[in-house]
């Protein structure tokens, strides 16, 4: 008899919404803040986006095992390809997709002589995220569709996922060890960041100690039954909607490693409050907008950017920072617009039926196959 997958955990994937949003207005605060410059005391918060990027790497690892971690436990050829298979049809569809996109848009911008507004087009670079391996290098730097870099990244963490099942998770047998490996990770990951870039193969790096850490958050929680629940105490129901509203105000308050050390576990706390309360937090996390917004936070992550690309070369937001407050809002309504064309296209053309289509291509060699109910970034 087939095992019944977890339930979807709506809150982790609502975390996966806010922080596709996040990532959304760090990219696009610069041109905010020419069309709003009251919004400067925000600045420190939209800047930080980028570490909306290993809380993705986090809840990857914690769904995983979530969802896997019993299945891969035991090493197996067929099983290890099936789950790349899954893992492939999940994040390949709408990389390829924007990638291909932002091909086109680098010959049509060739081909009548525009300049390019960022580097990076290379073959080489090319072939490497065709292959999702862009971040495989000692030094990397972002190019063609930019956030793909944190797939390239997340397909390394899952080949190596069933490695880490084995030698690792299947040896944290207490919470006293599970809560220490947490620790460990929590302290590597604060390192590299706060290192930088200045390592080589930082793209990869980064992704082993964060993923590794939303592994050993679910080795933390207690063990629940398909027929359980886990009842959080009354008191702790809000206490994730206390945590996001610590997080957006630590880089208004601080900076530099503090910074970095407080946004990076207070995350981890964050992650580790939804997934014990399951689905007895405040309705912050489980009404359906935001677990709406959740579900297209991979097509949101991948496609904003191609807006991006548009808008600066068809209507620049510093040719209306001097315009009227009416004709700044429609500027920004038209920004607005494209990314919600865009996205929405790319998740209802691209990544849904593609999603829906090749898992059950390989599902049907085996019926019992656990499939992801809610992942990180990408799932």
């Amino acid at each position: 008899m087939g095992i019944a997958p977890p339930r979807p955990i709506d809150s982790l994937t609502s975390l996966r919404g806010v922080l596709a949003l996040w990532v959304v207005f760090y990219h696009f605060w610069k041109d905010i803040l020419v069309l709003f410059p009251g919004l400067e005391f925000l600045t420190p918060l939209a800047r930080q986006g980028h570490f909306a990027v290993p809380v993705f790497f986090m809840l990857s690892g914690f769904v995983l095992a979530y969802n896997y971690s019993r299945e891969m436990s035991v090493p197996g050829i067929r099983s290890y390809i099936r789950f790349l298979l899954m893992r492939l049809a999940r994040i390949y569809p709408v990389h390829l997709f924007t990638l291909l996109v932002v091909l086109g848009m680098v010959v049509v911008c060739r081909a009548k002589g525009w300049p390019l507004t960022d580097a990076g087009y290379g073959a080489g670079d090319f072939a490497l995220n065709l292959f999702l391996a862009q971040t495989w290098v000692p030094s990397f730097h972002l190019n063609w569709n930019y956030p793909s870099w944190s797939i390239s990244s997340e397909w390394f963490a899952y080949l190596c996922f069933p490695l880490f099942c084995v030698a690792i998770l299947r040896r944290i047998t207490t919470r006293v060890r599970a809560y220490a490996f947490l620790a460990l990770c929590v302290g590597m990951t604060v390192g590299l960041y706060v290192l930088g870039n200045e390592v080589p193969f930082h793209g990869l790096l980064q992704v082993v100690p964060t993923f590794l850490a939303g592994m050993a958050i679910f080795a933390c929680q207690p063990q629940i039954t398909q027929s359980q629940r886990y009842h959080a105490p009354l008191t702790t129901h809000h206490l994730p909607d206390f945590l996001i509203v610590l997080l957006a105000a630590i880089p208004l308050l601080t900076s530099g490693p503090i910074m970095v050390a407080l946004l990076l576990t207070g995350f981890v706390a964050l992650v580790y409050c939804l997934a014990i309360q399951h689905f007895e937090c405040s309705q912050f996390w489980t009404n359906r907008y935001a677990v709406y917004l959740g579900e297209i936070s991979y097509s949101l992550y991948m496609a904003h950017t191609l807006t991006q690309k548009v808008c600066y070369k068809l209507l620049p937001a510093d040719q209306f920072s001097g315009a009227t407050l009416v004709v700044r809002s429609g500027v920004l309504l038209v920004y607005a617009t494209g990314i919600a064309i865009f996205v929405l296209g790319t998740y209802y053309l691209v990544e849904k039926p593609s999603r829906r289509a090749l898992r059950r291509l390989f599902r049907n060699g085996d019926e019992t196959h656990h499939h992801p109910s809610v992942s990180s970034l990408a799932a």
